[in-house]
């Protein structure tokens, strides 16, 4: 939608499939663990021993490490060549304006989900921000519609979402 920051449609993305994922686990919270990235990649081995509690299989991060298949051994990224940390990698390297607008947009969801949302926000930059995160969500539902016709699976374009999409400050 807005190809002048495309982080914009990336993070409504992410926010889209979460709260797509929150509504669809409704009455199913028993047969699904919610798994927080920054807690495996902060504390693999741990964040695995509970995942593999839950499905009843042994997860040895060494040896997920060693086998090395997906994104494992090549990260998907929208940053490709950057070496810093993933956790909170978007408000380093997007430049300040833009980071703000991004947090602003996504604070509920970031809220709900336990994440940190800068105070100075201010009650405007979040009701912009919501305006923005409806228009995408109206988008996403549209194209979710779309992808289950003929003719609309050949008008859905991810572009956004590809990785290397979002370019650091310079």
């Amino acid at each position: 939608m807005d190809r002048s920051a495309p982080e914009r449609a990336a993070g409504a993305f992410w926010a889209w499939v979460v709260e797509s994922g929150e509504r669809a686990s409704r009455g199913f919270e028993r047969d699904f663990l919610r798994v927080r990235y920054e807690d495996l990649t902060s504390a693999p081995q741990q964040t695995l021993d509970r995942i593999a509690a839950f499905i009843e299989q042994p997860l040895v991060h060494e040896e997920i490490l060693r086998a090395g298949v997906g994104s494992v051994s090549k990260p998907n990224t929208s940053f490709p060549g950057q070496t810093s940390t993933f956790h909170g990698r978007w408000k380093a390297e997007l430049p300040d304006s833009r980071a703000r607008s991004l947090e602003a947009m996504l604070a509920p969801v970031l809220e709900r989900q336990g994440y940190d949302v800068d105070p100075e926000i201010t009650a405007v930059e979040r009701l912009r921000g919501a305006m923005t995160l409806a228009a995408y969500r109206a988008w996403f539902g549209t194209r979710q519609a779309l992808k289950r016709t003929p003719l609309g699976r050949r008008l859905v374009s991810l572009e956004l979402f590809e990785p290397g999409a979002v370019k650091p400050a310079t």
